[in-house]
């Protein structure tokens, strides 16, 4: 007696496999890719398990309809390893998926890796209603941008395929602390871009290490308490502004070019820690024994104290921006 399955079983099951790939590639789980080398590729990778479905099939023989779903899955691997396969860090068969992990947010299915070169968003919510937020960020050489926002706590954009981030909220002091870094440096991306969006409504102290950096860091709109600088190399512009009453900033690095912009009427203190630096001043600061101070410091509503200890830095500070 023949246990052969019917048209209709047989058209179900082809709709099931659609509608599950299409949900795979909706949910950005899964792109589709035409790419025949890659599937060539894809089963000499994983030719072990081609023999095991062989060897299922042959045992299956009467069974049509659990071979045609054996074959159905098999053909979803293929799939996935051909697009996926290679992204895997020290990827080799199936015994090493490690780095890779997915996890639900704000009802979004998202992982901790992307394609190469593709951007990958993340958002942080303000939930446990945080009044201020400490940012520790620690990134190799990539351009970076700060900005701000008003709907979520933080919002992170990379294309840097090992960003990861954990925040954790401190009850007592109403403070989320968030940190940013990178576990390994990819060198499969050559242009590597980072773009963090804080909060305008919270107070900050931002704590950054960087190697080589190309920045754009607008905190004008931002109430930033602290922000400190640890900077290897780079070109960075800074844009303060007069949201928080006091703001301190830290440099510390060497062979930099950093230009400070503050507003016309915040305060301006200088202190000079570091030897061998350009400093040039495009405000008019008054020199007091070491440090430069601007002549509405004391009357200001906001003032910014700048600690400046990088060595073979150039270092311009004006107020002509805004």
């Amino acid at each position: 007696m023949k246990n052969n399955a019917n048209p209709g079983s047989k058209l179900g099951l082809v709709l099931i496999i659609m509608g599950v790939l299409f949900l795979l590639s909706k949910l950005e789980i899964f792109k589709f890719s035409f790419s025949i080398l890659g599937y060539i590729s894809a089963l000499i990778s994983i030719w072990p398990m081609v023999l095991i479905v062989v060897g299922i099939s042959i045992l299956l023989n009467k069974h049509t309809m659990i071979k045609m779903i054996l074959w159905s899955f098999f053909l979803i691997l293929v799939l996935l390893y051909s697009s996926y396969g290679e992204r895997f860090q020290g990827f080799d068969g199936f015994h090493s998926f490690q780095g890779f992990e997915f996890f639900i947010e704000n009802g979004q299915i998202n992982s901790n890796w992307n394609s190469k070169g593709a951007s990958k968003s993340i958002s942080i919510n303000n939930n446990n209603g945080a009044e201020k937020g400490a940012m520790n960020i620690d990134l190799g050489a990539c351009k970076l941008e700060i900005g701000e926002t008003s709907d979520d706590l933080v919002e992170i954009r990379s294309n840097m395929k090992e960003l990861s981030y954990k925040s954790n909220y401190n009850n007592k002091e109403k403070t989320e602390n968030i940190e940013i870094w990178e576990e390994d440096s990819s060198k499969e991306i050559k242009s590597r871009d980072t773009n963090l969006k804080l909060n305008e409504d919270i107070v900050w102290d931002i704590n950054a290490h960087l190697a080589a950096l190309d920045a754009n860091l607008d905190l004008s709109q931002l109430k930033v308490s602290t922000f400190t600088l640890d900077l290897v190399a780079g070109n960075v512009d800074l844009f303060l502004g007069a949201e928080n009453a006091h703001t301190d900033v830290y440099f510390n690095g060497a062979g930099s070019n950093i230009n400070i912009h503050v507003p016309k009427e915040s305060g301006v203190k200088i202190i000079k820690e570091g030897k061998l630096m350009n400093f040039e001043d495009k405000i008019g600061l008054k020199e007091k024994e070491t440090d430069f101070v601007s002549l509405n410091y004391h009357e200001a509503d906001a003032v910014v104290d700048v600690y400046l200890n990088a060595s073979a830095a150039n270092i311009t500070v004006d107020n002509d921006w805004d």
